[in-house]
């Protein structure tokens, strides 16, 4: 039998500020941007994984407008165990309605607040490629 991909499954936020900015985090040691979130832990439902996600990351606790846009297969792959796990995000787009102090987790050096327009130049191909299948600006 032929080894099948495996895959984890993780949440992505996209969060808009009132200036209708999106929030985008650098990685700690690494050169790149990231939207909030992470995988869903064992016995978890994809919206606690969400509102865990965002509080532990950025320190916001007030999503408002939630709209979950489905389940996108990335291009991510990682090392486990001798083989190669993909990722499959399930992205959310929410906003907050003020903007409170943004609290970093160790996993992040940075944050930003961008237009969709910087978002799509800063973050990886698979967030424009969400965005464009799924119609989100």
């Amino acid at each position: 039998m032929k080894n099948e991909q495996l895959y984890h499954i993780g949440v992505k936020a996209v969060i808009y500020n009132p200036k209708n900015h999106i929030l985008i985090l650098k990685r700690t040691g690494r050169d790149y941007w990231d939207l909030p979130g992470g995988r869903i832990q064992e016995g978890e439902q994809v919206h606690d994984t969400l509102y865990r996600e965002v509080r532990e990351e950025t320190g916001l606790i007030a999503l408002n407008d939630i709209i979950s846009h489905g389940l996108y297969l990335t291009s991510i792959k990682f090392p486990l165990n001798e083989q190669s796990i993909g990722l499959i995000f399930y992205y959310h787009t929410c906003r907050i309605t003020k903007e409170d102090p943004i609290i970093l987790s160790t996993e992040h050096s940075d944050f930003r607040w961008t237009s969709v327009e910087e978002a799509r130049d800063l973050l990886s191909d698979d967030f424009t490629n969400f965005c464009d299948q799924k119609g989100v600006p």
